[in-house]
């Protein structure tokens, strides 16, 4: 997310996820977009395809270390349970990112973006394009996210179910609400 002016300062360890409002037509399988969104994970399969390829084997096993480290042997069967909970059937996985309609490919980029570990969480109306089942799955997922999430929603019902505070903006004003 990029400020159209002014400064943010914040601390270089907060790790910030936001959902991407664009979704370029790649030929990457959705799984393995998702798991992307995991940036160290995807930093550290990077160094160990180089490693690999310059047949540094010091590279590569210091790549195998950095991935018990970063639990990044299960980033693909995060991702596949992202991917379930969100609608995706199994056999679409590895279909190209290009083949999915806009919707669904919206639904990947929150599946990206859920994948991240992350301190904060922004999501703008994260309910679009989603039916019943994924809204009720999303739900549950937020309740369990460790950080803290703050989102744009016009759907009062899911800002209820996730949401213990409240901000709402209007004509230049603030006022918290609590739950309901």
């Amino acid at each position: 997310v990029e400020a159209d002016s002014g400064d943010l300062e914040k601390s270089p360890k907060l790790r910030i996820a936001s959902v991407a409002q664009e979704t370029p037509s790649l030929p990457d399988a959705a799984i393995d977009f998702v798991v992307s969104g995991d940036t160290e994970v995807h930093a550290v399969l990077q160094a160990e395809e180089a490693a690999m390829a310059a047949e540094d084997w010091d590279g590569v096993a210091a790549a195998h270390q950095r991935m018990a480290e970063i639990n990044g042997y299960d980033a693909t069967a995060r991702a596949g349970k992202l991917l379930h909970g969100l609608g995706f059937p199994a056999d679409t996985h590895q279909r190209a990112v290009s083949t999915f309609s806009g919707g669904w490919r919206v639904r990947l980029n929150l599946a990206r973006a859920l994948m991240m570990p992350s301190d904060l969480l922004l999501l703008d109306e994260p309910t679009n394009h989603l039916d019943l089942d994924a809204v009720l799955w999303l739900e549950q997922w937020l309740l369990k996210y460790p950080g803290m999430l703050m989102m744009i929603s016009h759907d009062r019902e899911f800002l209820d179910g996730v949401g213990t505070h409240m901000l709402h903006l209007h004509d230049g004003t603030a006022r918290l609400y609590t739950g309901d």
